[in-house]
């Protein structure tokens, strides 16, 4: 994977987490806050758990790409 590829995934992850702040932040301004919402809650912080690791993932991996091609070249 190069470094553009790893750019690029992690802009579609921060995508991602901040779609589900957004929608976690209207949520949390419910009145009363309806049980009806915790499932939805739930897999919303289950999905940005997710990306957030996928982000931190492809970080580490650009680090070791910039490592290797700093050595070669």
């Amino acid at each position: 994977m190069d470094l553009e590829v790893l750019a690029q995934l992690i802009g579609v992850e921060s995508r991602t987490i901040e779609k589900c702040e957004a929608e976690l932040g209207l949520l949390g301004g419910l009145p009363g806050r309806p049980g009806e919402v915790r499932p939805r809650v739930e897999w919303l912080l289950r999905k940005l758990g997710g990306s957030q690791a996928k982000v931190e993932g492809y970080e580490r991996d650009g680090v070791r790409l910039k490592k290797v091609l700093g050595r070669e070249f």
